[in-house]
């Protein structure tokens, strides 16, 4: 697991799919261990689903690599770190006002608030890019392995699962997903929908979570589901 010493080692840097459902204190989600210096992420070492938190401690599912997962665990901690390098400014400009030199602590303040603009903007634009992620993660809801998308599951995740007419009782995990739609088995079709994806056809199984996403049944359970907080919106 990832271990760091004064801000310098290895880190779980969250990235994307943040789910806290059925009360959860903490969220689970897509990461990557990255190795890190003043826990900023220089070089990404796995991929994973990272869920059960307990501490600082947790179950994870291997993930499979993608470009979209390492920018995000990469700008999430590094969009902080502007966020904090910004209300340092700000106390720099704050502690210096009335000194001889009045243009410095403006120029600090200003300085400070572009930065918190710019950073809260992209962490906001980093959460609502991600509402697919969420969206598909809750609707498929807790299992074994966590809130994780058997979409982005790891080739030795995938071998262990049953054919499909084991677990849905078709030839198919893609025929499978207008019986279950029909049926209002929203879970089952957007699962059966993923592992389309995984594992016999990435586009048609993207189609197919489209599909189940626009569904009215699906689109009205989603909006039960409680808003996020004020900080998961950055999320």
């Amino acid at each position: 697991m990832a271990f760091t010493v004064n801000g310098c080692g290895t880190s779980i840097c969250p990235a994307r799919g943040f789910t806290r459902l059925n009360g959860a204190t903490n969220s689970n989600h897509d990461s990557v261990v990255c190795f890190v210096m003043l826990y900023l992420p220089l070089i990404p070492l796995q991929a994973m689903h990272t869920h059960s938190w307990n501490g600082t401690q947790c179950m994870v599912v291997p993930i499979r690599w993608s470009a979209d997962l390492v920018l995000r665990a990469f700008a999430r901690r590094w969009l902080f770190a502007l966020l904090a390098a910004a209300a340092m400014l700000a106390f720099a400009g704050v502690c210096t006002l009335g000194e001889v030199d009045k243009h410095a602590p403006v120029g600090m303040l200003v300085t400070s608030a572009i930065l918190l603009a710019v950073a809260l903007g992209l962490l906001r634009l980093l959460g609502n890019s991600d509402r697919r992620h969420r969206a598909i993660r809750s609707l498929i809801g807790p299992h074994k392995l966590g809130t994780s998308d058997p979409a982005t599951w790891a080739p030795e995740v995938l071998k262990h699962l049953p054919p499909s007419m084991e677990l849905f009782g078709t030839p198919t995990d893609s025929s499978a997903v207008p019986a279950l739609l029909e049926k209002q088995q929203y879970a089952n079709a957007m699962y059966a929908a993923r592992l389309t994806a995984a594992r016999e056809d990435a586009a048609g199984g993207e189609a197919l979570t489209e599909k189940v996403l626009a569904d009215p049944g699906a689109r009205a359970l989603l909006e039960r589901l409680p808003a996020p907080g004020f900080w998961a919106r950055f999320n």
